[in-house]
């Protein structure tokens, strides 16, 4: 695997931040309190794509069930 198969399926921080509109420090916060399934490699936190994905989608599918009042 090569550095741009890594670019492909990993994001930092930052990325994070720019896909939730966010600020970096919100991000950050997330990750710190374990809200986020990201892992940290040093002084930077990383995730993976899928996982992102999987986050958001869970993110959504919650939100429906509580604007629609089932829980």
């Amino acid at each position: 695997m090569n550095k741009m198969d890594y670019d492909k399926d990993l994001m930092d921080i930052e990325i994070m931040a720019d896909v939730f509109k966010v600020s970096f420090n919100t991000v950050r916060h997330m990750c710190n309190i374990g809200e986020l399934p990201a892992f940290k490699i040093g002084k930077k936190w990383w995730m993976l794509k899928t996982d992102l994905d999987t986050y958001i989608k869970k993110q959504a599918k919650n939100a429906l069930k509580k604007r629609s009042g089932k829980n």
